[in-house]
């Protein structure tokens, strides 16, 4: 047993202590190093995960913006276009029916102009012949006509205009939207006035007048106000997405 007690006295020797401790101590060092890289790499791959999202999230936010930008300076200006037809449309319904005359037309006039508005055959054939038997009573029933006809076609310039409008809701700005619904119900107010003027209602002119009067000048107002927010919106330094 005399070698157990040599390798105790070894190991209890100073030497032999600080060999041990030296050994333990390079071993701690080797285990906290390789801790250390492994949660240095961990860290890496997670950055390299982050950066590579925050670039795609990025890059799709920039084509995002572009698109929508290209989109809205094709837009706005059709947009803007045809609220001013439809304005056109609406101012000129009353105006129409209180100006136009058609006492002087001919037979051959009103046949023209009856097949140029597509009237049906039996309406057409109807209509020449009350003008046929007393030319007032025909003039009178084909400027009811026209009216209806004028009636459809300022109804049609502004469903077409709505259309177009909602179809590209989504690259039209939040305010540009709030204006635009604001001037279609001033539109559709002028068109309900005017329209029941041309269909003869029973209404007086002066209240149907001022009730077109006013959905006038309500679109006209909101018209600026569009106009003024479409010019901000398509300026570089104006220019801010909010679709």
């Amino acid at each position: 047993m005399d070698w157990i007690k040599a390798i105790i006295i070894a190991l209890a020797s100073p030497v032999c202590t600080a060999a041990m401790g030296y050994f333990w101590l390079e071993r701690a060092k080797t285990r906290i190093e390789l801790e250390n890289q492994k949660q240095l790499a961990n860290h890496k791959q997670t950055m390299d995960t982050y950066t590579e999202s925050m670039k795609h999230s990025l890059l799709r936010e920039m084509v995002r913006v572009e698109h929508t930008i290209c989109s809205k300076f094709q837009i706005y200006p059709k947009l803007f276009a045809k609220f001013v037809r439809v304005q056109g449309a609406m101012e000129g319904l009353m105006g129409f029916s209180i100006t136009t005359s058609y006492e002087n037309a001919t037979r051959t006039d009103i046949e023209n102009m009856l097949k140029a508005n597509n009237i049906l055959d039996g309406e057409q054939q109807k209509i020449l012949a009350e003008f046929d038997y007393d030319q007032t009573r025909g003039i009178k029933s084909f400027e009811r006509i026209m009216a209806h006809v004028k009636n459809r076609e300022s109804r049609a310039t502004l469903q077409k205009a709505k259309n177009y409008w909602l179809l590209n809701e989504l690259f039209i700005s939040e305010d540009i939207n709030k204006i635009a619904t604001d001037l279609f119900l001033h539109l559709a107010n002028a068109y309900a006035a005017g329209s029941s003027w041309t269909t003869l209602s029973t209404a007086s002119f002066e209240e149907t007048s001022a009730r077109h009067t006013a959905g006038i000048e309500g679109a006209k107002k909101c018209m600026s106000r569009l106009k003024s927010r479409m010019n901000h919106e398509l300026e570089p330094t104006g220019f801010s997405v909010t679709s």
